[in-house]
């Protein structure tokens, strides 16, 4: 269960002992980054099952700040 930021409310994430997956929704932008490809994934299958998103691929820019 993904649970939310208690510092900001557009953040959400899950953490184990493997990993961690961090959840941004902004409106209709959502930004999914972690340190296990294969939970975010599975994350991102979910999401597109659930509310059929757009995989862009890697970010670049992310609500007008550029992502290096």
């Amino acid at each position: 269960m993904y649970k939310h930021s208690e510092n900001d409310y557009f953040l959400f994430y899950k953490k184990t002992i493997e990993s961690a997956v961090f959840v941004a929704v902004y409106v209709d932008n959502i930004l999914v980054i972690g340190s296990n490809e294969a939970k975010i994934c599975d994350l991102k299958l979910y999401l597109d099952t659930t509310f059929k998103i757009k995989d862009l691929g890697f970010v670049s820019y992310f609500l007008g700040f550029e992502i290096l």
